[in-house]
């Protein structure tokens, strides 16, 4: 059974839409004030509006997410600009010096595939996504912005490609 979302992260979702976000970063955001909502519960003993806390249960949530959750740095920076963006344009009390124990970041090194690596995985390709795997990587597009394109997108004549909700 899907969860009912309240009455703030309904506001937090629709601030969100009225400043151009996509709808995976609303569905993110949201996900992020559930997760601070439900830690709020969790320490405090009941659910709690989130405008008779501040910067010190913030701070503790981020320090819990670094900690005991061990998330990635990119994840815990996720989390505090989701709920940065809940105090600053929907609760419109900003928060300031929010200071908490970050997240170590990954000590692996990329590996990137050469040139004759990526002509040997796309050979072993077919058909749909074979042409998907080279449109990717010759015009570097994005899973979601492959997903986005239509037939209308190709502008052969210009040889040019219309590339939408781009980041």
């Amino acid at each position: 059974m899907k969860r009912q979302p309240g009455k703030l992260e309904v506001a937090l979702a629709r601030r969100l839409k009225e400043h151009g976000r996509k709808r995976s970063t609303i569905d993110v955001y949201c996900n992020w004030y559930y997760r601070y909502m439900c830690y709020l519960k969790h320490v405090l003993g009941n659910w709690t509006d989130p405008r008779t806390v501040g910067k010190v249960e913030l701070e503790h949530w981020l320090t819990s997410l670094a900690c005991d959750a061990h998330v990635s740095p990119k994840t815990q920076n996720q989390a505090f600009s989701a709920i940065c963006y809940l105090y600053r344009e929907v609760l419109k009390m900003p928060l300031e010096n929010v200071s908490a124990l970050r997240a170590k970041g990954s000590t692996n090194v990329r590996t990137i595939l050469d040139q004759p690596e990526i002509s040997a995985l796309i050979s072993r390709l077919t058909g749909l996504e074979k042409l998907t795997a080279m449109m990717m990587y010759g015009c570097g597009l994005r899973i979601g912005e492959m997903a986005l394109l239509r037939v209308k997108d190709f502008h052969f004549e210009r040889n040019q490609l219309e590339v939408h909700e781009a980041k």
